[in-house]
């Protein structure tokens, strides 16, 4: 009776140690593919398939492309605090240009989005990233080493953050890129570059100078 249950303490606990390893990358970072998005619960309250919802501060990373139904988000973030590295993978909608605009990554948490980093991958066929949040951009966030492919020009693709941003080797030649200032824009493609205008109401205003160095406008 006693090896019996010391037999089944370990299988649970091999069991265990299997899963967590088969969601957690070495470095802890959580890690996210197509059927793991399927499937749900990457995070608490995330639902089977799209979006997959983040609902905690913390790093992802994927570990395969993302193939996102017609007219869905590919990740709902509801938090402050999330960096999400798409690591030389592709967030992919099943029809181009996705209809009803909808957009690759999204922030819909109740308080302003903050410290939300994006990097490191190709984004095809929606219109944009969103960090929103009731008027409020993204303050202190990171778009770095993304490659939109969006298709025609649209004068609704864009890319907009908030102060202290920093976009980095954008390319996004169907996009327009703003930021609120101060921010810093370098070594990225884009239909124009520019200085946010405030939303009406917005509590935080444009409080110093942008830079934008070494881009090009694609014509």
């Amino acid at each position: 009776m006693e090896h019996t249950k010391y037999v089944s303490a370990v299988l649970v606990a091999v069991a265990t140690t299997l899963f967590a390893s088969s969601t957690l990358a070495v470095d802890g970072v959580v890690l996210i593919d197509q059927n793991k998005a399927l499937a749900g619960n990457v995070t608490p309250g995330d639902t089977a398939g799209f979006p997959v919802t983040i609902s905690q501060p913390g790093s992802y990373r994927l570990s395969s492309n993302l193939t996102v139904p017609s007219g869905q988000s590919a990740i709902t973030i509801t938090v402050p605090n999330v960096t999400i590295d798409l690591n030389g993978f592709s967030i992919t909608t099943t029809v181009q240009p996705s209809p009803g605009g909808a957009v690759s990554i999204n922030y819909s948490g109740t308080v302003p989005p903050r410290h939300i980093s994006i990097a490191n991958g190709f984004i095809d066929g929606f219109v944009t990233i969103d960090l929103f949040s009731q008027d409020i951009r993204c303050q202190f966030c990171t778009l770095e080493n993304l490659t939109f492919r969006w298709g025609a020009p649209a004068s609704s693709a864009g890319l907009g953050l908030g102060n202290f941003a920093r976009i980095h080797r954008v390319t996004a030649s169907s996009h327009f890129i703003s930021v609120k200032c101060p921010s810093v824009v370098t070594n990225s493609v884009a239909l124009n570059f520019g200085q946010a205008i405030p939303f009406p109401g917005d509590p935080i205003p444009n409080q110093g100078t942008c830079t934008f160095a070494h881009n090009a406008t694609f014509q």
